[in-house]
Order: C-alpha cells, then sequence, then structure tokens
C-alpha cells in the first residue's frame, strides 16, 4: 500500500502532527511517542481527522466524535500510521510504502 505523508509540524521530540493522504481520504494526526489512554486504543495517535469527499468521516480527539467512514478504511490508515517511521520525514509530501 502506498500513501503521501508529510510532517506538518513537530514539537521538540514529543509529538509529531501529521498528513497523509491515502486512496481519497485526507487525513491528519496527532502522534505520540508512547502510548496513553487518551489514543485510539490506547495508542500512540491522540488525534484524527479523516476526509474523504470534503466531508468529514473520522474525528477523534481524545474521544471518538464522529465516525461514518467504512470500518475497514480506519483499521487500514491506523494500522498504517503506526508504521510510519516518522524521524525520516520532512514538510514535502513523500511517498511510503507500507506492508
Amino acid at each position: 500500500m502506498e500513501l503521501q505523508a508529510r510532517i506538518i509540524d513537530k514539537r521538540r521530540g514529543l509529538n509529531n502532527f501529521i498528513e497523509l493522504k491515502f486512496n481519497g481520504y485526507e487525513i491528519q494526526a496527532n502522534i505520540f511517542d508512547e502510548g496513553s489512554h487518551y489514543g485510539i486504543e490506547e495508542g500512540c495517535i491522540s488525534k484524527l481527522w479523516i476526509r474523504k469527499d470534503f466531508k468529514v468521516v473520522y474525528n477523534w480527539d481524545r474521544g471518538e466524535d464522529i465516525n461514518i467512514i467504512d470500518i475497514n478504511d480506519l483499521e487500514m490508515i491506523v494500522d498504517a500510521i503506526g508504521q510510519i517511521d516518522q524521524s525520516g520525514l520532512t514538510k514535502q509530501y513523500q511517498t511510503i510504502t507500507i506492508i
């Protein structure tokens, strides 16, 4: 699976705010180095915003606010975010292959 990814904001190594493009989805996520009870499934993603066709289909901000996304797509996106090596991301979009 290939997706486009870039760093929007990097805050002193504590967390990264990234942006992704994948299968028509626009995705923004705030990712920490360690999991938290605020994260999705107590993981490292504390904020996740997903839009498709100019409509927000999923939003998590320390809890689920909107969920009208296909569950399989959501699982694939969350899994892909967990596999990204953020240390190599820059402010320019890069193509990343996720296995």
